[in-house]
């Protein structure tokens, strides 16, 4: 119920921004090599590279394919787009942030979510 509700308002914030949540990750999407970041899974916390804390190129495509925890301030820029494969999940825990900028477009795959501070502080900021 506590996955389902914070789905739920993920999905109203980034609607409310302007942001698109698609439930389906499109099938065979053919990007241009530099333009996609894959593989993305682990934690993201102040040790972690600048490159991976703000995520800003325009029309890049990030393609989370794990877990991943936010621990520290993170930032998708405009005109980015970010999948989340099956079951992955992003976490926004241990006084982190998850800020999303106008025109970013956020695909989850079937089971995937974003959970902010179950448990722990975090902060989910759509703009």
């Amino acid at each position: 119920m506590n996955k389902l509700l914070s789905l739920v308002t993920a999905a109203a914030i980034l609607m409310v921004a302007g942001c698109d949540l698609l439930t389906q990750l499109p099938g065979g999407k053919d990007d241009e090599p530099d333009k996609k970041d894959t593989g993305i899974k682990g934690v993201i916390n102040s040790q972690s590279s600048s490159s991976l804390k703000s995520w800003t190129t325009s029309g890049k495509v990030y393609h989370i394919t794990g877990s991943l925890d936010i621990q520290t301030d993170v930032v998708w820029g405009p005109d980015v787009e970010v999948l989340v494969d099956a079951d992955a999940r992003i976490e926004v825990e241990e006084s982190g942030s998850l800020t999303i900028k106008e025109g970013v477009k956020v695909l989850l795959g079937d089971d995937a979510y974003i959970q902010v501070g179950y448990g722990t502080s975090g902060k989910f900021i759509a703009v």
